[in-house]
Parts: C-alpha cells; structure tokens; sequence
C-alpha cells in the first residue's frame, strides 16, 4: 500500500460556505416568532405595555399634583374650653378622649353602663375597676350628666 503522502491529490468541487439569502421554511417560521410569540402576540403586547405605561404617568402625576401640606391638629390650650361628655350616652372612643381612659378601661366603663344602667353621679363610676379617686378627679370636669329619666 502506498503512503498518504504520495498518493496524489483529490479534485473535488468547492464548497461555498457563505449561507444562503432565502431563509428555509423552518427559519422563516423562528423569525416570526420571538419568545413562543406570534408577530400579532408582540403587536398586542407591546400596545399594552405602551396604555400602561401612559396609566400609570398620569397616575403618578395626578398623585405629585395632590400632595398636600400634613393635616395638624391644634388642640385648644384656652380654659375657656372643656371636652365634656356624657357619661350615660358616650362610646368607648369618646371616653378614650379623656386623659388616663385607654381603650380597655372606656370598654369596660361602658360594659359596666350596659349592665348596671345609669350613671347618676360621677361617684358611681368609682364603681368601675380601675377607676380610682385619683382617675375620677381627673374625669369630673368633663363629665356632663343629662337627667337620669333621658338616660337610657
């Protein structure tokens, strides 16, 4: 057998590796779709994406244009002004109006109202668990007691 070196050289037909101008039909099917999209899929989307975008700048515009200075609440130092209320027909929030009444103390002088009836004079509030002499001082210039017969 001979050598590969001497054997003589083959003549074959180039080869033209540049690719081709017209795209296969399974290439022109991946052109026309992006990310399992069709060409319409991406026409929709991006209307969408664009109405958006213009919702949410005319919202952050209408929000800047309605920012407004914080609400301060200025409660009157004057003597001349008492919060009173009445101790038979306020709420457990008007009575945690009151300085040293919490949330849980104004439910209970209310549960105790419910149960017990009217209040007559502010001493019958002492009768409330946690309302001591102490608390009851505090309380009585805002007390402001209706006639027992329009209580309810």
């Amino acid at each position: 057998m001979a050598s590969p070196a001497a054997s003589p050289p083959r003549t074959e037909a180039p080869v033209d590796r540049r690719r081709s101008t017209t795209p296969s039909p399974s290439r022109a099917a991946d052109d026309r779709r992006l990310w399992g999209l069709s060409r319409g899929d991406r026409w929709f989307l991006s209307v969408m994406l664009a109405v958006l975008a213009g919702l949410l700048a005319m919202h952050y515009r209408r929000d800047a244009a309605r920012e407004s200075e914080p609400v301060a609440v200025v409660r009157p130092q004057s003597p001349d002004y008492v919060f009173q209320l009445d101790p038979n027909t306020a709420t457990w929030v008007e009575w945690t109006q009151l300085d040293g009444i919490g949330g849980t103390l104004a439910k209970r002088i209310v549960a105790h109202r419910e149960e017990h009836g009217p209040f007559r004079t502010p001493e019958d509030l002492g009768r409330v668990k946690g309302i001591g002499p102490k608390t009851l001082d505090k309380m009585r210039p805002h007390l402001a007691f209706t006639s027992a017969e329009d209580a309810p």
